[in-house]
């Protein structure tokens, strides 16, 4: 209907424009001018289709993990194999996977375009790391066809699969340290296994397998000694026609305290996180709790404070005020008392505090150094906290991850949102839970804890390195008064080597170094600035010491066969796969194409040429 009125409108436009003078001519190019702009301001839409060859893809998935390392003739056979095929009519991509460990599920999920007809796996099946892969299998809906590579049968071996430490402890004190083994062929032999602290037997223990595939999970008492960091070395002696060594012992550093740290809990509200705090906290054992609910508290022997809420009454709060001055502290301040004046003015002129983002971060700083969160993002970690505006803390950031605000200077303050890390600590996943619960307890220890240099903080260094793994890590140069230095000179030296940290502002300063060789390794981080000394720090690090590649050398089976069966593939050798790729064929499609008219020019050129010839017309015809 609009389109009708508006052609009879540039009709009569068109008429009233040269119905004196009779020229039909221009009157019809007038016409037609109109026609073509309102034809392109109305934005017409050309389709048609077209014939597509779609070929089906088929993705190649080759183990290269450490375990494979005896069957690399083996795998290269079979990549030879299937890159002769022809793919005139099919796709064939072939992507490594692997290294230090092997995560199946993960090369499930970053190899999988969505026109793939089917996945070939060439793994001997022996999952180190990640979720399980089956279930990743079973959801892409896409066939996979594993080739088995590796030894199926049992081979002389002892495996050190365990051996859990804390990460901290009081000194002179024992802890128990559980440890897992297996032994495949062995059976009635004796197998010892030695626990030593910084090179010196601490702990022994003797086990006799009662069959030729046995496990074993004994538990070793073992006593700390003094303050500081200790080494300690898990080691089953080797047996005459062991398989591998490699896997018969695991490293890990204990960081030993002086004391036991002593939290004062300082209520000032009734809510259910204050009993959260406390469980978190309670499974820490260099913590020690003392509550003080509502009333004056008694701060003299406190190492760290946790403030909840802020108190009404004016003498608890000067006491408080200038507690948070010299005592290191966490505040779980309620949104309405975020802004009082008591806690503006004790944090003025202080530090520069900070949002640390804690979810999907590993490495970056003491508090979150702890193992990537794969969150199934469920209403207790991903609804809305409390606003507490640019204080808030615990909230979520663009990642979909909480935040803590940090202030190291002197004294070290964490700020947190008391309700919203309860909310984590309820979650139903057990995973979660003890995560939360780690990253509270490793807040309250960093907040009690002193540099070993007062100007040097490290961030993001491990104790043990996996092998062939580069060392990243940041260095934090501050002055006594917590002040960061933006100008200084650092430099690291580790094997005979040095060298410098790039500077990125805000005291902030990273480094990346190569690789290390298999060993232990001293490490030395110097600073100074204009050249005056700032300070140094030691640290004793590990390459290649825990390699979870070698703790089973025995092909697994079972996970290959459930990959295929449960994915709708099949476990079954090189040469049927070959047939099964060479007869998919593609397919022929017919594919709608719409394309907008007003995105080429030439329709613009003509309407220009159409007004300039009727204009150059008129003035030749009606020339006076």
């Amino acid at each position: 209907m609009i389109a009708a009125i508006l052609v009879m409108v540039a009709g009569a436009v068109s008429w009233v424009s040269y119905r004196e003078d009779r020229l039909w001519w221009l009157m019809a190019l007038r016409f037609t001018s109109l026609l073509l702009l309102i034809w392109l301001f109305s934005d017409p839409v050309i389709r048609w289709s077209r014939t597509q060859e779609d070929k089906p893809v088929w993705m190649v998935l080759l183990d290269e993990s450490r375990s494979m390392e005896a069957y690399t003739e083996d795998v290269r056979r079979i990549r030879d194999r299937l890159s002769s095929i022809d793919t005139t009519a099919r796709s064939i991509r072939i992507k490594p996977f692997g290294g230090e460990t092997t995560d199946l599920d993960a090369a499930l999920h970053d190899a999988v375009p969505p026109t793939t007809a089917g996945i070939v796996l060439v793994s001997d099946g022996i999952q180190t790391s990640g979720r399980d892969p089956v279930s990743r299998a079973e959801l892409a809906g896409i066939p996979i066809f594993a080739i088995a590579v590796g030894d199926p049968s049992p081979r002389r071996d002892i495996a050190l699969l365990d051996a859990r430490f804390p990460d901290r402890a009081p000194q002179h004190t024992t802890i128990d340290v559980p440890v897992r083994l297996l032994a495949d062929g062995f059976e009635s032999q004796p197998i010892t296994i030695r626990i030593l602290a910084d090179g010196t037997e601490v702990a022994t223990h003797t086990w006799l397998p009662e069959s030729d595939q046995a496990y074993h999970a004994p538990i070793l008492s073992v006593r700390t000694g003094g303050a500081g960091r200790t080494r300690y070395e898990v080691r089953v002696d080797a047996q005459t026609g062991e398989a591998s060594e490699r896997n018969n012992r695991t490293v890990a550093v204990v960081q030993v305290t002086a004391e036991r740290i002593r939290l004062a809990h300082v209520i000032h509200e009734l809510h259910p996180d204050v009993g959260t705090f406390r469980q978190m906290l309670s499974q820490e054992a260099t913590i020690e709790i003392t509550s003080h609910p509502f009333r004056m508290p008694q701060l003299d022997s406190a190492d760290v404070l946790l403030i909840h809420g802020w108190p009404t009454d004016p003498d608890i709060r000067s006491v408080l005020t200038a507690a948070i001055r010299r005592i290191p502290h966490i505040l779980a301040p309620l949104p309405a008392t975020w802004t009082h004046p008591d806690l503006r003015n004790a944090y003025a002129g202080g530090s520069v505090t900070e949002r640390l983002p804690v979810l999907n971060r590993s490495g970056t700083h003491p508090i979150t150094d702890l193992p990537p969160l794969e969150t199934e993002r469920s209403p207790y970690l991903f609804g809305p906290t409390s606003t507490l505006g640019d204080a808030s803390v615990l909230m979520m950031a663009t990642d979909g991850g909480p935040i803590l605000r940090i202030r190291n200077g002197i004294p070290r303050s964490v700020t947190i949102d008391a309700w919203g890390w309860h909310r984590w600590y309820r979650s139903p996943l057990a995973s979660e839970t003890e995560w939360t619960s780690r990253l509270m307890q490793q807040a309250v220890l960093w907040v009690a804890s002193t540099d070993e240099d007062s100007g040097i903080q490290l961030e993001g260094l491990p104790d043990i390195l996996p092998e062939n793994a580069p060392v990243s890590f940041i260095a934090r140069i501050r002055s006594g008064s917590g002040q960061p230095q933006s100008d200084a000179d650092v430099t690291v030296r580790v094997t005979d080597r040095t060298y410098r940290m790039t500077n990125r502002g805000d005291g902030r300063y990273e480094v990346s170094i190569p690789p290390l060789p298999v060993g232990e390794h001293v490490l030395r981080v110097d600073a100074a600035l204009r050249g005056e000394r700032i300070g140094s720090v030691e640290r004793r690090i590990e390459s290649g010491a825990n390699p979870l590649e070698y703790r089973n050398l025995r092909r697994d089976d079972n996970l290959l066969q459930a990959l295929a069966v449960r994915s709708g593939g099949r476990r079954i050798p090189v040469e049927e796969v070959v047939q099964r790729i060479d007869s998919s064929r593609a397919t022929i499609n017919r594919v709608p194409v719409s394309e907008r008219v007003t995105r080429h020019p030439s329709w613009f050129v003509l309407l220009m040429a159409l007004l300039s010839v009727e204009w150059l017309w008129r003035r030749r015809l009606l020339k006076p």
